[in-house]
């Protein structure tokens, strides 16, 4: 529950890692924008206060009528261990919802993509993956997405940092599969799995630093992307490094 008695708040936002799902707790810090975030014990920044709702923030009974607004935020890591994102938010919210994704007890949740620096956990797959334009100059703020070559599944993503280089743990790859059919009923043989990946990159040229995630999920006309042709073959624990040129024109 994110409304408190003596003030409503207006909602919440749950920073996140992109590889294990767990909340970003220490080191966060919200910029270029004209909302007022606090945080909480259970990791949730609760947004505090926005233009134009000073009424609707004090008032219970009645709820006083406010215009909807989106508002505009950036995340940035104090600590370095993340990329900045970029986010919004659409207020009011409202207990009154059906819709989980716009109710004010559900928070937005924002997923960071690992800076490079990152050190890979045992048995992750890391692929590295540089994402240059039709100039060869690196592009930052890359949605990359690792995907499985015959359904598509999305194995991983992440972006690329100010050098154009994202890297991407996997942590789904298969270890073994079944070889193919001896004839002998009274085995079972395994091999090695090797899983064939492609990468599809998107860049969203009017927002480029700090992009918006989500954003470039959803596509649209400033949207930039590829479906890399090249195909990567990924064993569990190893690695894979691939270049993709986007057109940005």
């Amino acid at each position: 529950m994110l409304d408190r008695l003596d003030s409503r708040v207006l909602g919440g936002v749950q920073v996140v890692d992109h590889i294990t799902g767990q909340t970003i707790r220490d080191g966060i810090s919200f910029r270029n924008t004209q909302l007022q975030f606090g945080p909480t014990v259970s990791g949730v920044w609760a947004i505090r206060a926005a233009p134009s709702f000073e009424g609707y923030t004090d008032a219970f009974d009645p709820v006083p009528a406010v215009v909807e607004q989106s508002f505009s935020y950036e995340i940035h890591d104090l600590k370095r261990r993340y990329l900045p994102m970029s986010g919004q938010i659409t207020l009011p919210r409202s207990l009154e919802s059906a819709q989980a994704d716009t109710r004010v007890d559900t928070p937005v949740r924002i997923a960071l993509a690992s800076a490079a620096g990152r050190r890979a956990v045992a048995g992750w797959t890391v692929m590295s993956v540089s994402v240059v334009d039709q100039n060869g100059a690196p592009v930052r703020g890359a949605l990359v997405r690792a995907l499985e070559r015959v359904t598509d599944a999305e194995l991983g993503w992440s972006m690329t940092g100010p050098n154009g280089m994202a890297q991407l743990p996997l942590t789904g790859i298969t270890h073994l599969s079944d070889a193919p059919d001896d004839g002998d009923a009274d085995t079972v043989d395994l091999i090695t799995a090797v899983t064939r990946v492609r990468i599809h990159a998107s860049v969203d040229i009017a927002q480029p630093w700090p992009a918006d995630a989500d954003t470039m999920r959803a596509g649209g006309p400033d949207i930039r992307e590829i479906l890399n042709a090249e195909t990567s073959r990924l064993k569990a624990g190893g690695t894979a490094q691939q270049t993709v040129e986007l057109n940005l024109t």
